[in-house]
């Protein structure tokens, strides 16, 4: 090893002058060159070191998260699978056929709206003849109102009438009660 660098690989300075001069220029220049690649290769590790320690440190905790995470998600499924129903297929066959039963109960129900619609229709059919009717009745109506009041009055006639023949009937009687007494006393001379 020269003497002028130490057993750390550090330059202790200028070779002695025993040495020639451009000898001691070139050795200087590559141990130069060499300093300042180690102290570069230095400072990029540590800036490496900055950045991959800290990922590498990230990297482990997510990778710790993810087993957690499969190892909840493995969990859940086994208390999912021991929870289904052991019967789940016969069971999905009653829901099949009473889904069946539920689709022909709605057609029915479909069958009886569009009847009970056709009914409606023709009993919109049948309220619209009886206005067209109630309409005629009460234009007739007004025709007949003078007939009424002939009627009205026809009524309140007979209705005196009424009252008149008790009275002729009573006169009658007083006339024939006047008038048979002399006829049965000429009856009485008469031949027949």
């Amino acid at each position: 090893m020269p003497n002028n660098i130490d057993q750390r690989g550090k330059f202790l300075g200028p070779k002695p002058a025993s040495a020639p001069l451009s000898e001691i220029d070139g050795q200087l220049a590559s141990l130069d060159a060499l300093d300042r690649f180690a102290k570069t290769f230095e400072a990029s590790a540590r800036r490496w070191e900055l950045v991959v320690y800290p990922a590498l440190f990230a990297f482990v905790i997510l990778a710790a998260y993810g087993f957690f995470l499969i190892y909840s998600l493995a969990n859940d499924v086994a208390v999912l699978a021991r929870s289904v129903d052991t019967q789940m297929g016969e069971n999905m066959a009653t829901m099949s056929s009473n889904m069946k039963n539920l689709a022909l109960n709605v057609e029915h129900m479909s069958e009886s709206v569009n009847s009970m619609s056709s009914n409606i229709n023709a009993m919109t059919k049948d309220i619209k003849t009886i206005a067209t009717s109630v309409g005629s009745i009460a234009a007739d109506t007004k025709v007949m109102k003078p007939l009424s009041d002939e009627i009205t009055s026809i009524s309140q006639s007979v209705h005196l009438m009424a009252i008149a023949i008790p009275m002729m009937q009573r006169d009658m009687s007083v006339m024939n009660q006047s008038v048979s007494r002399p006829l049965s006393f000429m009856n009485s001379f008469a031949p027949w």
